[in-house]
């Protein structure tokens, strides 16, 4: 954890230069990341239980109700405004897929014995692949130094706990 926190002030020591303070998306992140830490325990518990096909169905499926539930006002105005586009829609299946795939993965890990620390370590070490992800796609070179340092002792961390 210690490191994880680390690596999120090392990737933000430009903007803790510039204005004293951490991002606040970076918080953000974190906060996300200890949910998504709960969510895949819960993952774990439930997917011994019941088919990994049918738990994936039921878990996207009470995703998607939530997002109708606290933004649909949101998505509605989206659509209307033309936001969703053909190739935003071929780029949300893109996504789509490859969260499948991930969770299919994943779930029939845990199905077969896996254990949620190992696996969840596993699925973090890709964090190193994300760096040249971000320049391939999004063309994102900024902090790439930092970026680099981070993910590096984000890896490390993972193996610790791995």
């Amino acid at each position: 954890m210690i490191l994880v926190t680390v690596s999120i002030v090392i990737a933000n020591l430009e903007d803790l230069r510039k204005t004293g303070k951490i991002s606040k998306y970076s918080w953000l992140a974190l906060l996300g990341g200890f949910l998504f830490g709960i969510g895949y325990t819960f993952d774990k518990k439930y997917v011994l239980d019941l088919n990994p096909h049918v738990y994936s169905l039921l878990l996207y499926c009470s995703m998607a109700f939530m997002n109708a539930l606290f933004a649909g006002r949101r998505i509605i105005a989206d659509f209307k405004a033309g936001k969703v586009t053909g190739n935003f829609l071929k780029s949300v299946v893109l996504a789509g897929l490859a969260y499948f795939i991930y969770s299919r993965f994943t779930f029939m890990s845990y199905y077969h014995g896996g254990k949620v620390g190992s696996v969840d370590a596993i699925n973090n070490a890709v964090v190193i692949t994300l760096i040249p992800l971000e320049i391939l796609f999004l063309r994102d070179r900024s902090n790439l130094v930092l970026k680099i340092v981070s993910a590096i002792i984000c890896f490390i961390g993972i193996v610790f706990l791995g």
